[in-house]
């Protein structure tokens, strides 16, 4: 009996297959017959063991892959409204106001981008566990506190939007900012209210209400 190998791809432990050859003609090669069936068996019964498992682990993810999706989306606001917070901060009559106004009003907008991202998100995930939710809870309150000293900060830094365009008012654009993420915020959170569950789901009403109150408040001051 003659042994053979076969490559069979790019498989670090499956690289070479050893097969069997039953010579017909001792001394004639040229008419081998492989007996290959019962040496490639366990080698087909590994390689699907290996799909099946690939395939099942991607089911898993694609399983809880709504909480994490929604967790990742907020993940980018928080991060939106850090930068805009931060250049808030520095937003001083001292400095270079109307620079720093079109740095703010381009930062608004990638905001607004990140929430309607997160409410296309949303939109697109089916109702969420009771676990997935309870998980979201503490997300979606410090998310909420963000929004809140963020609007804050708008109102406090009003004096310098006031004489930030060449010493005239930016009042009108920042209104309409506000305006622009306040109608976003409302419809991520409603497209959040209609996915979660147990406590969530009972305080999403409250929640939505005081954002709506922060916003008003804050549009009213520019509006003024």
């Amino acid at each position: 009996m003659i042994l053979g190998y076969i490559k069979t791809g790019n498989y670090s432990l499956l690289d070479i297959i050893p097969f069997q050859l039953n010579p017909i003609q001792s001394n004639n090669l040229q008419h081998l017959s492989f007996s290959l069936k019962a040496n490639l068996q366990p080698f087909y019964k590994m390689v699907a063991t290996k799909y099946l498992f690939a395939g099942l682990a991607s089911l898993s993810l694609a399983l809880a892959g709504g909480a994490s999706d929604i967790q990742s989306s907020i993940d980018d606001i928080q991060k939106s409204i850090g930068t805009l917070g931060s250049t808030l901060k520095g937003f001083n009559s001292d400095g270079n106001t109307m620079g720093t106004a079109l740095k703010l009003e381009g930062q608004a907008k990638d905001l607004l981008k990140e929430i309607k991202d997160g409410k296309e998100t949303a939109s697109k995930v089916d109702t969420l566990s009771s676990s997935d939710s309870d998980r979201l809870e503490d997300t979606v309150d410090s998310l909420s506190k963000s929004v809140y000293s963020l609007l804050d900060s708008f109102v406090d830094k009003k004096p310098v939007f006031q004489k930030a365009i060449l010493g005239g008012s930016a009042d009108g654009i920042v209104d309409q900012d506000l305006k622009d993420l306040k109608e976003a915020t409302d419809d991520f959170g409603k497209a959040l209210e209609k996915i979660v569950t147990g406590d969530l789901k009972k305080d999403a009403p409250q929640i939505l209400s005081g954002l709506d109150k922060h916003f008003d408040d804050a549009i009213k001051a520019f509006s003024s």
